[in-house]
């Protein structure tokens, strides 16, 4: 059945890549598949410095796309800037005329007509700013990678799956469509600082001090296959995780709140050290604190030395319970 574009906003779309060859192929195909007007989308591709061989063939794939009628560019990072700096380099180099745009996560796929369901929903609801696919595990559809998120007084996370569209604080965002104008508001889509890890939920924050909802929708469906950020850097996601909540919770807790999570954080991390020699977290515990800047030479290192890209199914078979309850398996 043929889709009625006539008043339909263009939307633009924001992928990034890094040593995931194969998985971002897969990704930019799987956007010929939506029932959306291909001729409302603007793609931009940001490859983030990779090295194992995959810019090229990327490349040439964008430029076949493009002969296909897709409108599509790529650009490509001589140094990895972290994933959020990427994404608001790529959001500036897509169309203003777009009112919305997709960040779309480059491990995954989603259904043919997720995207319209995520337009037409901001689209009948002014009062909406973001709203963000439910996502499961490539491969594992019944196992969830994310749903509806909500923070409790001392920071820890409360998370659900409704049947639903649901106002919340936050959501995984391997699929999360945001109204231009906020963006442009912000002059960002994410905080560089951050890097990777808690990015989200602080540009929740932002668009709800805007005065505007966050809204995880089950219905529009996003496929992920998770870890082409980190690659295999256990020590640099263990850090930034630590850092980036004291650094945002901070922002988005009450004051006396924050301050007692953080006491708390730096006091479990502290005995863990003791026990455990476990000194990443820790530092990242007291950076965030502090607010330090991320030590870019430390960044570059794991980024360059352990760049290599670990689907997440291989974790499936080791502990699928902590999968489906938004857990990590490290």
């Amino acid at each position: 059945m043929a889709i009625i574009t006539k008043g339909l906003p263009r939307v633009s779309v924001v992928t990034l890549h890094w040593n995931a060859g194969d998985v971002t192929l897969a990704a930019l195909r799987n956007i010929l598949d939506w029932d959306y007007p291909q001729e409302l989308l603007d793609v931009v591709v940001h490859d983030n410095a990779s090295f194992d061989g995959s810019s090229e063939p990327l490349a040439a794939e964008v430029a076949v796309l493009a002969g296909r009628g897709l409108a599509v560019s790529y650009v490509r990072s001589a140094q990895h800037p972290g994933p959020t700096q990427a994404f608001n380099r790529a959001v500036a180099l897509t169309r203003s005329d777009a009112r919305y745009i997709l960040r779309f996560d480059n491990d995954g796929w989603l259904d043919s007509n997720a995207l319209s369901i995520l337009v037409r929903y901001l689209e009948d609801h002014a009062d909406v700013g973001s709203v963000g696919a439910r996502v499961v595990i490539a491969g594992h559809p019944e196992l969830h990678n994310g749903a509806a998120i909500w923070f409790t007084a001392l920071g820890n996370t409360r998370i659900e799956h409704h049947e639903r569209p649901v106002v919340c604080d936050t959501f995984l965002p391997a699929a999360l469509l945001v109204r231009r104008e906020i963006v442009s508001g912000l002059g960002r889509m994410f905080d560089p600082e951050l890097y990777l890890f808690y990015e989200e939920p602080e540009f929740h924050w932002q668009i709800t001090k805007l005065g505007f909802n966050n809204v995880w929708h089950p219905d529009a469906i996003a496929y992920n296959h998770a870890g082409t950020s980190t690659g295999k850097t256990p020590d640099l996601c263990l850090y930034l995780n630590a850092r980036n909540s004291a650094i945002v919770l901070t922002q988005i807790l009450p004051w006396p709140m924050a301050q007692l999570r953080n006491l708390i954080q730096f006091v479990r991390l502290l005995g863990r050290w003791f026990i455990m020699a476990e000194s990443v977290r820790l530092r990242g515990c007291v950076d965030g604190m502090l607010r330090r800047p991320l030590n870019h030479e430390w960044w570059n290192q794991n980024m360059q030395s352990n760049g290599i890209f670990i689907p997440l199914q291989s974790q499936v078979a080791k502990c699928p319970e902590k999968l489906n309850k938004n857990e990590s398996c490290t």
